[in-house]
């Protein structure tokens, strides 16, 4: 304790004898009588020192101490060789995965599956699959392959029948939304607020629907009709013509193959890590500290799958894959934010000090410079689009050279081949390492290339600044504002008739939000009235009805219930409340526009304000140095 406490904290040690296992019990006062400061303990980096002065103490006296690390209940290399020796599962689930967000009805999916080399059976108690082209020699049962019943026969109808309801639904509310937008903007913001449908790209770049309601439900793109693409929807806003279903071109194979073709393939990094970022261990993995993307702090889960131990460094060593999401925790729940693996591992080796290399870039694999960051390729091996954030890149301006900063195990991404059509090229991806090699043994070439791209980069810039300055000039002009003062009542002015805009569209979003709803409900109650009907006939099986139907059922109670609560019949007409709701939707459109006219304004305004007086400060500067100036020539004189 004097070495752990550095004789600044006082404690008291008491030693129970007994007992039949004889320890201690220490009580140290956490306030210094020697600084009057509070004693910090750091998790997990205080334990391990006061572990090791305790094994130091066990060793010079002849005591065993405990193993260095605990144990963990799997690990990387156990896990490896599992995944390795069970590969067509792998390529079962991959299979099933694409067709559960495909298929609208079981006999769908059974004859999807069969077209993708797996055979399915349905008899008898459980669900069966079986890889046609694989090593695989007994048919795997539908509980082996998911924790949860998504493969079950029963987990397997209740799917399809959501895929019916909720891709017919986007499907239709992407065509009638389109009648009345103007462009795409309009239509992603006019399918969110009246249809609460949003859309946006994932990291694949797959355009992904999301339906917000009861529950929140996902649907990608290829799983809806070819007729409303989002690549299609652009053509007709471009073209001023409507978009319509139309009949599939492509088969369940060639769809498959393209979305294992768009898939990134994933690798695995690994990292060896320090006290500093390990904050828990358990048998079930490593809680590791890490930075959300906006810097709060957090911890990550790494689980044991994933986490080997280093003998020599007496270190644990993590396998991160570089396209893998990880969860931060929360109330020791996982929550909705993640890192990707090549993020965290860049994060992590950053907060240990891992050191990166700097290189020259050679001229010829400059590609292209923008606000982002630095773009390169290589001809030998073919390399295109390799980018490197801004935060890595260097221009020396006397020189007109450019650096880059790169990292042995972190992984860059590229494509073998430039864009030729819409659709981009797969992406591969190179080790730090690799990387620098290659750079490294490229041939120079005259650095002129390099010069002449890197002018053009800054004159581009000094034009765009001398064009953005006679358009604010003219903006001026425009609306009459001759000084600051008549700028900042332009601003007050704008802000005011924002926030009135902003309460009225609410107002009105929280009505048509309800109509949409009771729209819902009252088409849940219509669609599944039949069930009822079902049931009051006397020669019903009521209890095999409330089985098989047992989902819609749910729904159609829960709509009834929300109807009543809100003082409604579930006999309205559907068709009256659509009405209320466009005519709400016209007004709020005018409105949005009203308010997309303003809030232009208002940025336009902010923004000739700020270069007016970054204009003023360098002119002072510039008066000021005149001055200095003066001052010396006339004490020369």
């Amino acid at each position: 304790m004097r070495e752990m406490l550095a004789g600044e904290f006082e404690f008291v040690i008491a030693t129970h004898v007994d007992k039949a296992h004889i320890h201690n019990h220490i009580v140290f006062n956490a306030t210094s009588f020697y600084k009057q400061t509070k004693f910090r303990s750091v998790p997990y980096k205080t334990v391990g020192m006061l572990r090791a002065i305790n094994d130091k103490l066990c060793l010079e006296n002849g005591l065993s101490v405990l193993p260095e690390y605990a144990h963990l209940s799997s690990n990387y290399q156990q896990y490896q060789k599992y995944r390795n020796q069970n590969t067509y599962k792998a390529q079962i689930r991959k299979r099933l995965n694409f067709l559960l967000e495909k298929c609208q009805s079981v006999e769908e999916f059974q004859e999807g599956a069969r077209n993708l080399g797996i055979a399915v059976s349905f008899e008898g108690v459980h669900a069966t699959y079986q890889f046609v082209g694989g090593n695989q020699q007994r048919k795997t049962r539908a509980e082996k392959l998911s924790d949860d019943d998504r493969f079950t026969f029963n987990g397997i109808k209740e799917r399809m029948s959501q895929n019916q309801t909720v891709i017919s639904l986007i499907e239709q509310s992407i065509l009638t939304t389109f009648q009345t937008s103007e462009n795409l903007s309009d239509f992603q913001e006019q399918l969110k607020e009246t249809c609460q449908i949003t859309w946006k790209k994932n990291r694949l770049g797959e355009v992904v629907y999301t339906l917000h309601g009861m529950e929140k439900i996902n649907v990608k793109e290829f799983a809806l009709n070819q007729g409303v693409s989002l690549e299609k929807l652009i053509q007709h806003f471009a073209e001023k013509t409507e978009p319509e279903l139309e009949e599939e071109t492509q088969t369940i194979e060639e769809l498959y193959e393209q979305q294992i073709k768009t898939n990134v393939h994933e690798v695995d990094s690994p990292v060896l890590l320090d006290e500093r970022v390990i904050k828990e261990v358990s048998s079930k993995g490593l809680l590791i500290a890490a930075e959300h993307l906006d810097g709060e702090e957090g911890e990550i889960f790494i689980d044991a799958n994933q986490v080997d131990f280093d003998k020599v460094e007496k270190k644990y060593l993590v396998h991160l894959g570089d396209q893998f999401h990880y969860y931060f925790m929360q109330n020791d729940k996982q929550s909705n934010f993640f890192l990707r693996g090549e993020q965290l591992l860049r994060q992590l080796e950053r907060k240990m000090n891992i050191p990166t290399e700097k290189i020259l870039l050679p001229p010829h694999t400059f590609q292209f410079l923008s606000g982002r960051g630095l773009t390169i390729r290589i001809d030998h091996p073919k390399i295109e689009n390799l980018f490197i954030p801004k935060e890595y890149v260097f221009i020396d301006k006397v020189s007109q050279s450019v650096s880059v900063e790169l990292s042995k195990n972190w992984n860059y991404y590229f494509q073998k081949e430039a864009r030729t059509g819409k659709r981009k090229p797969p992406m591969e991806h190179i080790k730090g390492a690799d990387l620098l090699k290659l750079l490294k043994s490229q041939s120079g070439v005259l650095d002129v290339k390099m010069t002449r791209k890197i002018r053009y980069a800054n004159r581009k810039a000094t034009l765009s600044q001398t064009n953005e300055y006679a358009t604010q000039l003219e903006f001026l002009r425009k609306h009459a504002i001759h000084n600051v003062p008549e700028l900042n009542q332009k601003i007050e002015r704008r802000v005011e008739n924002i926030q009135q805009l902003r309460e009225k569209l609410l107002l009105l979003k929280e009505k048509i939000g309800e109509y949409n709803t009771v729209s819902k409900f009252l088409v849940a109650v219509n669609e599944y009235s039949f069930i009822l009907e079902e049931l009051q006939s006397p020669f019903a099986n009521k209890t095999e009805i409330r089985k098989q139907y047992h989902q819609e059922l749910s729904i159609y109670n829960q709509a009834i219930k929300e109807l009543e609560k809100r003082g409604l019949s579930s006999t309205i007409a559907t068709e009256k409340v659509v009405d209320l709701i466009k005519e709400n939707q016209l007004h709020e459109k005018e409105l949005r526009q009203e308010l997309r006219q303003q809030e232009q304004q208002l940025q336009d305004f902010q923004h000739i304000k700020e270069v007016l007086v970054e204009l003023r400060e360098e002119d002072i500067k510039e008066q000021e140095k005149e001055r200095i100036q003066s001052q010396k020539s006339e004490q020369e004189k």
